[in-house]
């Protein structure tokens, strides 16, 4: 069984869907058409703990030195991949409406 908390338009309450999500900018509730985004705090926090997660996973590995300081970034991408199909099913983004002031 996998664990899967669900996400909800802050304005309207209905559940949205994982695909639907956009990190870097604004996107429409499918249901009440309002603009919403990705709390920047929490799209930071994710972005650090796979570039962190990057950087163990090729100093395990044996890279040093200038090695491990590129392919810390090149290997950030895969892990982030990997860390949004897992991570964010169990701590699903907190979604906030792009004008605070429409939340009822």
């Amino acid at each position: 069984m996998v664990l899967r908390r669900s996400l909800k338009c802050p304005c309207c309450g209905r559940d949205l869907e994982f695909r639907n999500l956009n990190f870097s900018e604004a996107f429409a509730c499918p249901h009440c058409q309002r603009e919403l985004k990705v709390s920047r705090v929490y799209s930071t926090f994710f972005g650090l703990l796979g570039l962190a997660a990057s950087y163990a996973i090729l100093y395990e590995i044996g890279l040093r030195d200038l090695s491990l300081l590129a392919g810390g970034f090149v290997g950030w991408f895969p892990v982030i991949f990997i860390e949004l199909r897992t991570l964010n099913r169990l701590f699903p983004p907190e979604l906030i409406p792009v004008d605070e002031s429409i939340v009822q």
